[in-house]
């Protein structure tokens, strides 16, 4: 995936986030380790990731959340999050 330049504020982590909730990207070949700057690595059921925007909270300076906005995302990355949580809540 083509990464976009990032666009840095005042605070050094402002990131556009056109190409975040796009793709689910194979496993790493090795583990990302926090802290994460940009970008969070959620790791889905079969090791891959869909990599989410760290946001800074307003109310909370020093802190961020990793947002997910699902109408945001591909028909793909719907699909494929669909069908993971549909058999999560499968009764066993």
């Amino acid at each position: 995936m083509a990464r976009i330049e990032p666009t840095v504020g005042a605070d050094g982590y402002v990131e556009t986030t056109t190409c975040y909730w796009q793709v689910i990207e194979p496993a790493p070949p090795m583990a990302e380790r926090p802290p994460y700057k940009y970008g969070f690595p959620a790791e889905l059921p079969d090791g891959r990731i869909l990599r989410l925007p760290i946001r800074r909270r307003a109310d909370a300076p020093g802190r961020a959340v990793a947002s997910f906005i699902p109408n945001h995302a591909s028909f793909g990355v719907v699909d494929v999050l669909r069908r993971e949580m549909t058999e999560l809540a499968r009764p066993r």
